[in-house]
């Protein structure tokens, strides 16, 4: 896997590039979602990967149950985008 991530990550940070955690999150004025820690950030899996609602609900038992060919699915989508520059957010 690439090691080489948009975003900055400390260099003892528990969460690099390929210990990307699932956890749920709420952001500032926000309801809970699902998003994945990525350094001392979050990225939001509802807002990144809005083609499927389950990110957008406060627990993450709808996304497990959708069982281990779709987690490595939006794993592999997951760094794809935080390695691809064009990703990036402006």
């Amino acid at each position: 896997m690439t090691s080489s991530c948009w975003v900055p990550v400390p260099e003892d940070s528990p969460f690099p590039l390929h210990n990307l955690p699932y956890g749920v999150f709420a952001p500032a004025g926000g309801p809970p979602r699902i998003g994945v820690a990525i350094g001392d950030h979050v990225l939001d899996l509802a807002h990144a990967l809005g083609d499927d609602d389950t990110f957008a609900r406060p627990h993450l038992n709808p996304f497990l149950a959708q069982g281990r060919e779709r987690w490595r699915e939006v794993r592999a989508r997951v760094t794809a985008l935080l390695t691809d520059e064009a990703a990036r957010p402006t």
